[in-house]
């Protein structure tokens, strides 16, 4: 099961991914952050729910690569903050930092950091939890081409 990118609402929010070796990934991100709210409960029983440490540097590499919204970060919300991050694992097997797409929250990272938090919750989702919100019918694109991309973000 995927997401058709024709079928998508206008205005959607998408997650996307373009790797050193040129791989696309598109993730329907409000459908899956949708799908992880409505499975909370599930998630934290199976012992996907962790706890992520927070650097600073990670959260200036953000703001520097243009990840995320500055003026987005200042104003989120304490009930925004409460939202666990979202990782998906790349592959079945152990947890590894070098196997996991930061799927949403770079906002709420970035804020965490800016409050001084250590870590902040994080749920890490196995593939066939995360997968079936990949979107398909996207034209392959560059790094380049998505850098040029604006990041939009706002309230869910």
């Amino acid at each position: 099961m995927s997401v058709s990118f024709f079928e998508m609402a206008d205005k959607e929010r998408i997650y996307s991914f373009v790797g050193n070796d040129g791989m696309n990934v598109h993730v329907a991100i409000e459908r899956l952050h949708y799908w992880v709210q409505q499975n909370q409960e599930d998630l934290e029983r199976k012992h996907q729910l962790y706890y992520t440490p927070l650097t600073p540097q990670i959260a200036v590499k953000f703001i520097k690569a243009g990840l995320v919204n500055q003026e987005r970060c200042r104003t989120l919300s304490d009930h925004d903050m409460r939202h666990p991050i979202i990782y998906g694992k790349e592959k079945k097997g152990p947890i590894a930092k070098v196997d996991m797409f930061l799927l949403d929250g770079r906002h709420r990272y970035v804020r965490a950091v800016h409050l001084g938090w250590k870590s902040i919750k994080a749920y890490v989702l196995r593939p066939a939890q995360w997968h079936p919100f990949l979107i398909t019918g996207i034209p392959t694109i560059t790094q380049r081409q998505l850098d040029g991309i604006p990041v939009k973000s706002g309230p869910r």
